[in-house]
């Protein structure tokens, strides 16, 4: 019996006991006119009762006074009362109780799939950071939670609120981060699977990237994945200004970059051109440097080496023959740097091999068409929208970077 007022505690709430406190209030209502015609029948007791039958209200003179006097048997509100209260509770028996009912039941059962999810994310954990439901702002959080994911079928959302939950335990109490992800939890359930897709496409193409890619098949690899994600999203203007009233974002009235020119300026490593030995003479480096910063095709001319690409842009460690190796002379890395800047394809050029990436062509609209160059993130978008890359599987990015 518990477990029931329990899973139903809102329809008892909501529907059921403002019905009892009307029909109260009728009943209490009807007993005041009662006593109220009571008390006026005796204030006026040299009213005829033929009087009383031909009409409910008599102007009666008293020392040059005029005073209305209600009279009569008005016992029949009473009757009218049960005839509402009867017609009340047979409405709500027959169309709003069926409907209330069912609609509970999907909110429990959307819950429940929720909370698979949840524990899904919560294997890896450790007890110690387990021990943080103990927590009451914890509990809070978990509860917004379960309050969205009723409220939706959707498997992506759920995802999303179960990630931000498992996010949450594991950071430090009142910090920045942890009180981003809060807020997060609750903006999140009020979203659907295409509000969430925006933050996380506005996330992916202004505020990150991936930082490994070695050369264009492996970014062109990674781009037609969110190409296919991203080829239905639905973005309009409103949907922007829906997403700033939930402190998402901000519509701003400066334009940022389209996204080719984004994702050229993001990967400096890459899009290259092959480069002389005449060129490469003029860096007046050592031929163990220029071996191996550079590779040789067999038409003489040289490219850079991915793995040193991402040392010199990215700050990854660079390994020759099994061994940690650095350019000491910054001189040298920023020449070297240089001359494969200046060596680089058009934004004309890098746009052709974009668009020969199944679908991208649509991502190239989305952004440059639907107001996302006028959209800037705030932290609980990021935290939205990092959360869905992650369980799309499309990269890892930790939260630490952007709210600190």
């Amino acid at each position: 019996m518990i477990e029931w007022i329990e899973i139903h505690y809102k329809l008892l709430a909501g529907i059921i006991v403002p019905i009892i406190v009307a029909i109260i209030g009728i009943f209490k209502f009807s007993t005041l006119i009662k006593k109220n015609n009571q008390i006026k029948g005796n204030n006026n007791q040299q009213i005829a009762e033929s009087d009383i039958s031909q009409s409910f209200n008599k102007i009666e003179q008293k020392d040059g006074k005029s005073n209305v006097a209600i009279t009569g048997n008005n016992n029949q509100v009473s009757n009218f009362d049960m005839q509402a209260i009867q017609i009340l509770a047979q409405t709500y028996n027959t169309s709003m109780y069926p409907h209330a009912e069912r609609a509970f039941e999907k909110f429990h059962l959307n819950s429940n799939k929720f909370l698979e999810r949840l524990n899904s994310q919560l294997e890896g954990l450790s007890q110690l950071e387990l021990d943080n439901f103990s927590e009451s702002d914890v509990q809070m959080a978990l509860r917004e939670a379960i309050k969205g994911a009723g409220r939706t079928e959707s498997s992506q959302v759920h995802d999303v609120l179960a990630k931000l939950v498992a996010d949450r335990v594991q950071k430090t109490k009142c910090s920045i981060v942890e009180l981003t992800l809060n807020e997060a939890i609750e903006v999140a359930s009020k979203l659907d699977e295409n509000l969430i897709k925006i933050l996380a496409f506005s996330f992916l193409f202004s505020r990150t990237k991936y930082r490994t890619i070695l050369n264009e098949d492996v970014l062109f690899l990674n781009l037609s994945k969110v190409a296919h994600t991203f080829k239905e999203i639905d973005a309009t203007i409103s949907k922007f200004e829906y997403l700033e009233a939930l402190s998402c974002g901000k519509i701003t009235q400066f334009q940022t970059l389209e996204i080719v020119e984004n994702i050229f300026n993001q990967y400096p490593q890459l899009f290259l051109k092959e480069i002389s030995e005449q060129a490469l003479s003029t860096l007046n480096i050592s031929s163990v440097i220029k071996n191996i910063c550079f590779l040789e095709n067999e038409n003489g001319l040289f490219k850079l080496n991915p793995d040193v690409g991402l040392y010199l842009f990215e700050d990854i460690p660079l390994t020759v023959n099994g061994s940690p190796y650095k350019i000491e002379d910054n001189v040298v890395k920023e020449n070297i740097k240089a001359i494969t800047q200046n060596n680089r394809l058009t934004i004309d050029e890098v746009r052709v091999l974009l668009n020969s990436i199944s679908s991208f062509d649509n991502i190239i609209n989305t952004w440059d068409k639907n107001g996302f160059n006028l959209f800037s993130l705030t932290a609980v978008g990021i935290a939205i929208g990092r959360a869905y890359l992650e369980q799309k599987e499309l990269g890892n990015y930790d939260i630490n970077i952007w709210i600190k």
